[in-house]
This record gives C-alpha cells, sequence and structure tokens, in this order.
C-alpha cells in the first residue's frame, strides 16, 4: 500500500524504501522473522506513541502518532494524493476504512486525536486494519535516499520484502543413527 502524487511515489519524491514499519500490536512476530532474514531497517510502531512533527510533544498539533498519521493521510488526499495497493481489491477496503475513523480534540490539552481501534470496533462492528496499515506510510518521514547511504548497488541492492521470510536452518537435535535399544536400562 502507497501514497502516489502526480504519477510519482510519495507525492514526487523518488524513493527506494528506506524502511518498512509494522504495527507494534499485531507485527511483532513478523518484525522478528524479519530481523532474523537481516531485514534491519524494519520499525515497530506504536500507535499510542508520541508524534513526529515536533521536536518536543508540547509543540505538537497531535495527541499521539495515530492521530498524526491519520490527520497526515486525510491531507495528503485532500491535496491530489491516490491511494494505491499491491492487491487492488483492497482500494474500496481502504477507501471505506479510512472513513471510520473520527478524529477530535482532546478534552485537556486540545490535541488532534482520532478514535481508537476498539471504539470504531463497537461502532462499526469491524475493525479498520487495512486503514491502520495504509497509514503506517506516515509514521516516518520519508527522504530521499543519497546515494552514498545506499548499501551494496546493482543486483544486490537491498529492498525489503525482497525475499520470503522462512525459518533458518538448523540441525535436528537428536541424533537418529544412535541405537536407543538400552536407553532405559
Amino acid at each position: 500500500m502507497g501514497w502516489h502524487q502526480g504519477g510519482r511515489p510519495w507525492g514526487g519524491l523518488d524513493v527506494l524504501h528506506g524502511s518498512l514499519q509494522i504495527d507494534l500490536g499485531e507485527g511483532t512476530a513478523v518484525y522478528t522473522l524479519a530481523v532474523n532474514a537481516g531485514k534491519t531497517s524494519w520499525e515497530l510502531v506504536s500507535f499510542a506513541s508520541t508524534p513526529n512533527d515536533a521536536p518536543e510533544f508540547k509543540d505538537s498539533e497531535y495527541a499521539n502518532l495515530r492521530a498524526q498519521m491519520y490527520y497526515e493521510s486525510n491531507k495528503r488526499l485532500l491535496r491530489g494524493a491516490v491511494i494505491d495497493a499491491k492487491n487492488p481489491e483492497w482500494l474500496p477496503l481502504i477507501e471505506k476504512q479510512l472513513c471510520w475513523t473520527k478524529g477530535g480534540r482532546h478534552k485537556i490539552n486540545g490535541k488532534k486525536i482520532c478514535e481508537s481501534k476498539v471504539e470504531i470496533k463497537n461502532r462499526v462492528g469491524q475493525s479498520p486494519d487495512l486503514a491502520d496499515g495504509f497509514v503506517l506510510g506516515l509514521a516516518r518521514p520519508v527522504m530521499d535516499r543519497l546515494p552514498e547511504n545506499q548499501v551494496g548497488g546493482g543486483e544486490d541492492f537491498i529492498r525489503t520484502g525482497q525475499m520470503p521470510h522462512k525459518m533458518p536452518e538448523h540441525p535436528t537435535p537428536y541424533d537418529m543413527e544412535t541405537d536407543h535399544e538400552y536407553l532405559y536400562d
């Protein structure tokens, strides 16, 4: 899933995937497999974490990262960004689920907030999982990758999702050739 604007990914930046954000609540196992496979640029993201739109939380307009991601996605869509997904069948579901999350203001500090997944599930009857996965792309600022910071080059250039994940090979813990005839004598 991703953003496109003006025919170019990420609102005009020529970007290779330098990192991949995964929901901390649901993606811990996938993250562990990725790290074991050498994917060092994958990151677990907590939707409840501090927003990153300002150096200090007191200067942020958002109550948490979830609110920042949803409000920023709304801004991008209003500026003409287009929703894109690897699986075209997801597009109507993403559009539908993005509309489920209501925004508001925190009662005490006045910062922008979004309704929680629990509230959405109670109101709509489903979880906005695809929408959450979609807005995860806004968890961290996307910047141009500088050539001097690229790992490898040509065919061996590191890209996210380059190879499927599998458990690492390990030896069988038991020697099957051993004679177990006298094991309990």
